[in-house]
């Protein structure tokens, strides 16, 4: 078990863990809440899965990039605005997300490249798509 530990801390390190630390349940015992490794949001784990089932149905683009915890397939980011929304005040994290919301979108052309649009030509664009491509987006059913 001391040499299985070992390997995991080696591996940890290596993909950068040292730059933001390495912590276990002991050390964390005792705090608050969210310091509970073992708790999992059962709303976080649905969101989670419907987020991979729709990454999953992606069209193949060039580019990408492995990820460690992903190593026998590509990863594309198209967004991010989770940091630009993330406060630990939550009046905050409203605000922002409120002028997320009215600021308008992204959209990702099947070749690739990007237009910023209105909120409303956002609402047209998605409504445009077969449902299938639609599906990945907004709930249809």
């Amino acid at each position: 078990m001391k040499e299985l530990s070992r390997l995991v801390m080696d591996y940890a390190r290596c993909q950068g863990a040292s730059a933001v630390g390495i912590a276990t349940t002991e050390t964390l015992s005792g705090g608050p809440p969210s310091a509970d490794l073992t708790y999992v949001l059962p709303e976080a784990k649905a969101a989670i899965i419907q987020g991979v089932k729709a990454y999953s149905q992606r069209p193949e683009m060039e580019g990408g990039y492995h990820h460690s915890l992903m190593p026998d397939m590509k990863l594309w980011l198209t967004c991010g605005n989770c940091q630009l929304i993330c406060h630990p005040d939550k009046a905050v994290r409203k605000e922002r997300y409120d002028m997320l919301k009215q600021s308008g979108a992204v959209i990702q052309e099947r070749d690739g490249s990007l237009k910023a649009v209105s909120p409303q030509d956002a609402v047209v664009h998605v409504e445009s798509l077969d449902k299938a491509t639609r599906s990945l987006y907004i709930d249809t059913q």
